[in-house]
């Protein structure tokens, strides 16, 4: 099975980018939470350079069943983390769950 990707796109509140960064870098509390299951490969952060507040973050598993069987195995987890950083954003929009 080829490689799945899941890709959100985020505007930063200015004054939280900081704590973003730190929930949502490359050794953040996502990152902490995905790394929990085996089938998880690794996140990049991504800032636009033209406007700062704007980030993508893009999650790569090893295929869409790990994916499921994470998010089947861990959602209150996931969805506990999901509600402590709902007041970083102001925006948040999946852009696409790529193979």
């Amino acid at each position: 099975m080829p490689e799945y990707v899941y890709v959100w796109e985020f505007k930063v509140v200015a004054q939280r980018q900081q704590e973003f960064a730190r929930q949502y870098g490359s050794d953040g509390t996502w990152v902490r939470l995905f790394r929990q299951h085996p089938g998880y490969i690794d996140t990049r952060l991504m800032q636009d350079r033209a406007s700062p507040l704007h980030y993508v973050t893009i999650d790569r598993w090893r295929n869409i069943e790990a994916y499921q069987d994470f998010r089947a195995k861990y959602a209150p987890q996931y969805d506990e983390l999901d509600k402590l950083c709902q007041d970083l954003t102001t925006e948040e929009v999946s852009l696409g769950r790529l193979q």
